[in-house]
């Protein structure tokens, strides 16, 4: 029946979050104790806690709603394929997510009193962002289709086409 297993695609997934999780934590570590750290997290998210969830779910949740709706006007295989697309840039999806949570951190160390400096850190960083994402996309896009088709499954070259669209 041709069941393929993801578990190689989970790994990569696994290891983008832990790899942005792992320098987020050495950034925080290396001025502060993990209690003082704690406590001061507490105190620091209190007031913008809550901008910083809104603008999360926006950024991050508005495919979701696409879904649901495209769930009245396609059927559940079109949906499959649109998420399998969606699947295959998904290490870069966590690595992103983790990318601005840590950016955060390291602008306001780097560049308090400094907003030229702090705005050309992250264009710099955005760009190559843009360009890694690039990159893997045009990548997942031209690897030959059986290769690909024996990594995320049989229905990879319907999704192929919409690989372009999701990066």
């Amino acid at each position: 029946t041709h069941h393929v297993s993801l578990t190689w695609l989970v790994g990569t997934w696994i290891a983008s979050g832990a790899l942005v999780g792992l320098c987020t934590l050495r950034q925080h570590l290396a001025t502060r104790g993990v209690g003082t750290l704690l406590l001061f997290w507490v105190k620091s998210e209190a007031s913008i806690g809550w901008k910083f969830a809104t603008q999360f779910v926006l950024s991050q949740g508005w495919p979701y709603v696409i879904f649901f709706v495209l769930a009245f006007v396609l059927s559940v295989s079109d949906i499959g394929i649109l998420k399998l697309g969606q699947l295959a840039m998904g290490p870069l999806s966590v690595a992103s997510v983790g990318l601005q949570s840590a950016m955060i951190s390291m602008t306001a160390k780097q560049f308090p009193y400094h907003p030229m400096r702090t705005l050309r850190f992250i264009f710099l960083v955005a760009t190559g962002t843009a360009a890694v994402t690039t990159g893997w996309m045009l990548l997942v896009y031209f690897l030959p289709l059986h290769l690909m088709r024996s990594l995320l499954g049989p229905t990879w070259p319907q999704a192929h086409k919409i690989v372009i669209y999701s990066g």
